[in-house]
């Protein structure tokens, strides 16, 4: 096996790639020494063996580590694994998942923004508040009920409808009474 004549013959053909894949074939020769030494010595032994060039590049062995500055809740990785058939860094894939949240990839950064923004309610006025609270995303009202049942209120589709149901008044003793009137327009009033 002539590998020096071969060699130069994919010269002379312009058989020479420009780009290599992992799976491609290279030839490696081993000059090894003579058994003896002298001017009968014979021809050096050459072994001839083949090597992926896969096998030849530098493999990236360091490790991959997602870098927490401590700022911030809940912090996630990009980096998921790493594989070796075929050789792949796997990173984690950014999207934007709820209403008004984009991704959007730059040349150097990815941004992610929302068009949500933070809002609360206000009772306006002076009377009882009907607003409570904001926790997280959630507005919190008050109910309106009627305790003695002298005011009757009822949920339509879009409103709400307040009727006066009893009157009730309170005597400067505390005492309760109930005031009721009849088709004639008499009034009657009810200790409670």
């Amino acid at each position: 096996m002539n590998i020096l004549t071969d060699i130069l013959s994919l010269f002379k053909r312009k058989q020479v790639v420009d780009q290599v894949t992992p799976e491609d074939l290279i030839v490696v020769g081993r000059h090894e020494k003579p058994d003896m030494l002298g001017i009968a010595s014979p021809i050096p032994y050459k072994s001839v063996k083949l090597v992926k060039v896969k096998d030849l590049l530098s493999i990236d062995d360091c490790a991959h580590t997602n870098v927490n500055n401590g700022t911030g809740t809940n912090p996630v990785g990009i980096f998921h694994n790493k594989t070796s058939e075929p050789c792949s860094i796997n990173l984690r894939s950014i999207s934007g998942i709820g209403n008004n949240i984009s991704v959007v990839q730059n040349d150097k950064e990815i941004e992610i923004s929302t068009t949500g923004e933070p809002n609360t309610g206000i009772n306006l006025g002076i009377g009882a508040k009907v607003f409570k609270t904001k926790v997280a995303e959630v507005l919190n009202f008050r109910t309106l009920i009627s305790n003695n049942g002298s005011i009757l209120i009822i949920e339509d589709t879009d409103q709400i409808d307040i009727k006066l149901n009893r009157v009730i008044i309170n005597s400067p003793n505390g005492a309760a009474w109930e005031i009721t009137i009849d088709n004639s327009g008499n009034l009657t009033t009810t200790q409670l």
